[in-house]
């Protein structure tokens, strides 16, 4: 009787590592999955544009900035809009699927001069892995 007991636990012993190295097995995986998801929003130069090219003092112009989601996870934040270092509006929400894009805008008129005109993302709900790539300007616009 007492062969018959040790049998039984070393049957049961293996049987119980197994499914313990099973279930660290799975925290790990998710817990890897999880820590390897990639966020990064990405702006540059070309994606500033405006509702007209020439505009002459006095028009009122849309400036659009398109902003990329180049990660995989869903990311919100806000996107403000400057002229010449000095911000010109309140920031405009954005809220991009991951491997998609949004598009903001504001109405700003002109005046003559010469301006650089940058969008920078800001207040995202993750920190983004790249943030080099979060600000764009164009430089040196000049409007008669």
């Amino acid at each position: 009787m007492v062969e018959f007991k040790q049998l039984n636990y070393i049957m049961k012993k293996p049987f119980s590592i197994t499914l313990v190295l099973i279930i660290i097995f799975l925290i790990l995986t998710f817990s890897i999955k999880d820590s390897l998801a990639k966020v990064d929003l990405s702006l540059k130069v070309s994606d500033i544009t405006f509702s007209k090219e020439d505009p002459l003092e006095g028009d009122k112009i849309r400036i659009f900035a398109r902003i990329f989601n180049v990660g995989d996870v869903d990311v919100y934040g806000f996107v403000v809009f400057l002229i010449n270092d000095e911000i010109i509006t309140d920031p405009q929400p954005i809220s991009i699927k991951a491997s998609t894009y949004d598009d903001v805008f504001i109405d700003w008129q002109i005046k003559a001069g010469i301006y650089d005109v940058q969008a920078k993302i800001i207040g995202t709900n993750f920190q983004d892995e790249s943030p080099i790539d979060n600000v764009a300007t164009r430089e040196n616009i000049s409007l008669t």
